[in-house]
């Protein structure tokens, strides 16, 4: 569609493509004046279904006069497109700002997320859920102001939804666990997925990352977040506390507005002892299966780990609790004496049975009361192994190892086949391999040759002298992939690689560089081509 005229529109570039539509950058011809347009794709703009939920998106912004929106122009029915013209924001998203920057200082991140906070603000007063909160869709513009963008799965509380089975409304990364199963998304939906937004602005990181996104969606039912503070030491606690406050798993443990969300945020100090409902101790023997239903994100039973339960606090310490705690532990000294002594009885002049052994073959069907509340959990009941006695054969027992690469670790890595750098391929994915290992403290972390990804972030430059970047963006670790932020590597046309200026780890391959070969600026990198990036912030690792 670029050069062409739409109404009194001329479309002039491509700035994007989503997963309804595409967005270009046009001139109103009447009133001088730069726009955004976001097309219908053209596989979607023949099924009814999907071209009243356009419609609706642009309902829903029309109704939305906020300086924190982006406005809505118009919307438009020409040669069976679907369009809507949108104000043009000249800056970059959050998650731009993230991939370029890292981890944000909570002092920059805050102010900029509390605008996002009032735009999101007047809409859920207008009825209006967004059902899509992430990075890319808050824009920053030149003059320091956000723009909530893209209400594109945005849901008009009350009205049918357009939902069906098997269509995923919402990203992975960023859904409420009521979303993934399924359940009717309302404001602190949203605000779960601000919570996740400002995890990312604060560490570079979003708490649930995988692969698979089968298990980002389990994580989000079934997991505790990770603290934000083990990506990011210098986040306050009283941030930390109320970035988990909205993560929390059930709606009614969350902010239940962006008013509450925002004046948390204006007395962090207020949050500093607080601890969150997903902060649990696991119990074993407790592993039911999370169902998901049919027109939800995914079909079947999900296994899940046990779930999570918090001890209640100690009762006020008076003067007869240490006696009767001083009586019930001897009580319960003397039942288990008897015990051993009638069990050393049945099996004298028989082989050693083990503690182990003996608890799983003697343990009664029936459910066992529950302990005190104030109880210690025995070994068994904080997932350990008990100990042997000195006649049984000793266990051994291998805890995962938990590990640390630290910020600024430079990676160096080498292509497994060739890349096209041009437009077409900007946010793609490839296959690398590590040419060194990772290493701290002398322990080696992630061998030579490990797997992982790097990410076409930008291709810029003229024909003659064409640019691209690339960023480090997964490490592959012991059959698990990692999610890591790094700086920036650049190749450009005359062929020199840089980075920050300094030509490094990138050997005859550069050579090889062909640019010119399209019309628009491209790139192309032969496979074994060598680059190095540094990590922006520490990536926590487990070992087996």
């Amino acid at each position: 569609m670029i050069g062409t005229q739409v109404g009194s529109y001329r479309i002039e570039q491509k700035l994007g493509e989503g997963g309804m539509g595409t967005v270009y950058r046009a001139t109103e011809i009447n009133l001088e004046r730069t726009v955004a347009i976001k097309v219908l794709n053209s596989d979607l703009a023949g099924k009814p279904a999907i071209v009243e939920r356009f419609r609706s998106e642009a309902k829903a912004q029309a109704n939305l006069n906020h300086p924190n929106v982006a406005i809505l122009y118009a919307f438009l029915l020409e040669r069976d497109n679907a369009m809507m013209v949108m104000e043009f924001v000249d800056g970059e998203n959050l998650q731009q700002m993230v991939n370029r920057c890292g981890a944000i200082p909570s002092d920059e991140a805050v102010p900029l997320f509390k605008q996002a906070l009032a735009g999101i603000g007047a809409a859920h007063e207008m009825g209006i859920v967004h059902r899509d909160i992430k990075p890319a869709n808050i824009m920053l513009n030149q003059r320091g102001v956000v723009k909530v963008m893209d209400f594109g799965i945005a849901k008009v509380m009350g009205e049918r939804g357009l939902t069906r089975t098997g269509v995923q409304l919402g990203t992975v990364f960023y859904m409420s666990p009521e979303q993934v199963k399924g359940q009717t998304a309302d404001v602190r939906s949203d605000i779960y997925a601000l919570g996740v937004t400002l995890y990312e602005l604060l560490t570079a990181h979003v708490p649930f990352y995988a692969i698979s996104e089968y298990d980002v969606l389990t994580d989000h039912v079934n997991t505790a977040p990770p603290l934000p503070s083990t990506h990011n030491a210098n986040i306050p606690k009283g941030i930390e506390s109320i970035v988990l406050k909205a993560l929390e798993k059930k709606p009614e443990d969350r902010f239940q507005s962006v008013a509450e969300f925002a004046e948390a945020l204006d007395h962090p100090e207020a949050w500093e002892d607080f601890v969150p409902k997903s902060a649990m101790i696991i119990l074993p023997g407790m592993a039911p299966t999370m169902e998901i239903p049919v027109g939800g994100i995914a079909t079947g039973a999900v296994p899940r780990p046990s779930p999570q339960t918090t001890l209640p606090p100690p009762a006020p310490t008076s003067f007869w609790t240490p006696v009767r705690t001083g009586v019930a532990a001897f009580v319960a000294i003397l039942i288990l004496g008897v015990g051993g002594l009638a069990m050393f009885s049945r099996n004298s002049g028989s082989a050693p049975v083990s503690i182990a052994k003996t608890a799983a073959s003697s343990a009664a069907p029936a459910e066992p009361p529950p302990p005190p509340p104030l109880a210690p959990l025995t070994e068994a009941a904080r997932g350990e192994t008990p100990l042997p006695s000195s006649t049984d054969t000793p266990v051994t027992k291998q805890e995962p190892q938990h590990r640390m690469i630290p910020a600024k670790t430079a990676v160096h890595i080498r292509l497994t086949a060739a890349i096209e750098g041009s437009k077409s391929n900007e946010n793609e994915v490839f296959p690398v391999v590590l040419t060194e290992a990772l290493t701290a403290d002398e322990k080696t972390l992630v061998p030579k040759g490990s797997e992982a990804r790097i990410v076409l972030t930008k291709v810029a430059g003229s024909k003659k002298s064409p640019k691209v970047q690339f960023q480090l963006s997964s490490i592959k670790v012991a059959g698990k992939t990692y999610q890591v932020r790094s700086d920036t590597f650049e190749f450009n046309g005359s062929a020199e690689g840089k980075r920050a200026g300094k030509l490094s780890g990138i050997g005859n391959a550069v050579g090889s560089l062909v640019g010119g070969k399209h019309a628009d600026a491209s790139l192309e990198l032969p496979a074994d081509t060598e680059m190095f990036f540094t990590l922006k912030a520490a990536v926590p690792i487990t070992l087996p």
